[in-house]
């Protein structure tokens, strides 16, 4: 890996209710690239995020700033990549804004309350 890739995957394959649903993909991002992963229905863009979140098990490698991260959980990996699905109903579940940001805060043992109102204020 180049020391300026700070995303890179290497041959990651995913299975999914029972057949392969990504194949040896692998690609790379570099620091300050934005990337977007086009496809149509089915040809397992959201799976293939997925995996690379730890949501989903998978075969191959993902590093990020060159350091495999293919044994953190879920939580560890969230401190560094977001991932947001397409599905609103996801994320949604509390009445409000300020309690939807507690929430995240509260996730992450992030006790000081006032960075929601810095968040908010932007």
């Amino acid at each position: 890996m180049r020391p300026e890739e700070r995303l890179n995957v290497k041959d990651v394959t995913v299975k999914y209710a029972g057949i392969i649903a990504v194949k040896n993909v692998g690609f790379s991002i570099k620091k300050g690239e934005i990337a977007a992963l086009i496809g149509p229905n089915g040809a397992g863009k959201s799976t293939l995020l997925k995996a690379i979140m730890g949501l989903l098990d998978y075969k191959g490698n993902v590093f990020l700033d060159g350091k495999t991260i293919n044994k953190l959980n879920v939580k560890n990996r969230a401190q560094y990549i977001g991932y947001l699905s397409q599905n609103p109903n996801d994320y949604i579940t509390k009445d409000t804004v300020y309690d939807e940001l507690l929430f995240t805060l509260n996730n992450f043992n992030i006790g000081n309350k006032e960075i929601i109102d810095e968040i908010l204020k932007n």
